[in-house]
């Protein structure tokens, strides 16, 4: 048997676990079935417009990552401040509340969040209940609830606590806020004030990083292919010898998994789990002038808005778009998502000028339309339970494992698909060298 290390996906996690392995004189083979590399974090590129699949940057308070993170990068990065957003009684929040943003919300509201902190309240079983046992009736009414259900498109009844858990934690991103509840959150907002910070390309967009990762594999004699997709597994005693590209057959020796489960299961003849990916819709516009709103991200909850989250690419690096200009990535999921391509554009030219981020429509040129498959795990309640079935039926196998914010339904941040990147080529590498000599002639 080969030892060359078969990868699926050249997301974050593949090309991070393919570069190590290679950096350390394994075989590797990245297989991806797009054109370009770089999986969620990917850029797509329109003439001198350069867009990045919803809102992308580097943060981590891990100094090994950090050190990775520069030396694939090497001197081709900014520093930028945070600077996000929430829109809600129709008006901007900054994001993670500060004490200004507060003092900003009506009265009333202010009165009823504060007698949410007093107020305790039931169980934590799903979403509804743990976000108003943590942060209030209140907030849930107000923000938590019409932006989830527009998001995800299930009622908040019917998704995982975990999502509340994960998914504020990925909004929140600094550390300094304590979103442990209500009290704890009030506190930390009150005592921060200084910007979070965050490494992002300066050559490109977030896609640069991926694009670099995967010219650092083929440069230590690994190999990417891109436009490919591995179509049948063979499995001997319990492991997989060999596997089918674009009807190649290709030894190898461990075979490590970044897209979603399901399809890894189809190919071994098992049963496929109950597990579901929201997918989104990109409107990409590209836009004369500068939007109102300098936000490099926001997020909407109100119903008649059918966005969820926009970002600006030049609020990243201003040299993604032509000097005067600018983009407006629109994102769009849940039902919203399913409407005619035509008639959604049209409302959500309208919506970009109501909510003040545009003047006018008239400053849109031109307007690109992305559909991104498998963009998020949907936490629904009988998920857990899901993804164990998924991890035995793999574990049968002795070379396979699954990694990643698809492979493994695991909603996280770049810096978390290459710490786990990190792990499985430690975990891989370890194992190579405790293996038993081979005697053969």
């Amino acid at each position: 048997m080969s030892d060359r290390v078969v990868i699926t996906g050249a997301g974050i996690a593949g090309l991070t676990l393919g570069y190590k392995l290679a950096q350390a004189g394994r075989q590797v083979l990245v297989v991806e079935k797009e054109k370009v590399v770089g999986g969620l974090a990917r850029s797509y590129c329109y003439g001198e417009y350069l867009f990045d699949v919803g809102p992308h940057r580097f943060h981590t308070e891990q100094p090994e990552i950090t050190a990775f993170i520069h030396e694939v990068l090497g001197g081709d990065y900014l520093i930028i401040d945070r600077r996000s957003g929430v829109r809600m009684f129709g008006q901007y929040f900054d994001w993670p509340l500060t004490v200004g943003s507060i003092l900003k919300m009506p009265l009333a509201t202010l009165l009823l969040v504060g007698l949410d902190l007093f107020l305790g309240s039931g169980g934590e079983g799903n979403f509804e209940e743990y976000i108003i046992k943590k942060y209030g009736k209140t907030l849930y009414r107000v923000f938590f609830k019409p932006y989830t259900e527009k998001f995800i498109g299930l009622p908040c009844d019917q998704i995982s606590r975990e999502w509340a858990i994960t998914g504020i934690e990925r909004a929140v991103i600094d550390k300094k806020i304590q979103s442990a509840d209500l009290i704890s959150f009030t506190r930390s907002v009150l005592k921060t004030d200084a910007p979070l910070k965050f490494i992002y390309p300066k050559s490109g967009g977030i896609g640069r990083f991926a694009e670099l990762l995967a010219q650092g594999i083929k440069r230590f004699g690994g190999e990417v292919r891109t436009c490919s997709e591995i179509e049948q597994l063979v499995v001997d005693r319990g492991k997989v010898s060999r596997v089918i590209i674009d009807g190649e057959t290709v030894e190898c020796g461990q075979i490590v998994w970044t897209a979603p489960p399901q399809q890894l299961l189809s190919l071994l003849g098992l049963g496929l789990p109950d597990l579901e990916f929201l997918p989104m819709l990109l409107f990409n516009y590209e836009i004369s002038g500068r939007p109102l709103v300098t936000y490099q991200w926001c997020y909407y909850g109100d119903e008649e808005v059918p966005f969820n989250r926009v970002s600006m690419p030049n609020a990243f690096n201003p040299l993604l778009a032509p000097e005067g200009k600018t983009g407006i990535c629109v994102e769009v999921s849940g039902e919203v998502a399913a409407e005619n391509e035509g008639s959604l554009d049209l409302r959500i030219r309208r919506a970009l000028v109501k909510v003040g981020l545009l003047p006018d429509v008239d400053v849109i040129t031109k307007v690109h339309i992305e559909r991104v498959a498998n963009a998020y795990p949907v936490y629904r309640l009988n998920y857990q339970e899901e993804i164990d079935k998924v991890n035995v039926a793999v574990a049968a196998y002795d070379n396979i494992s699954l990694l990643g914010r698809t492979g493994s339904f695991w909603y996280n941040n770049m810096d978390h698909s290459i710490e786990a990147s990190f792990n499985l080529a430690a975990k891989m590498l370890t194992e190579e060298n405790v293996s038993p000599p081979n005697n053969s002639p």
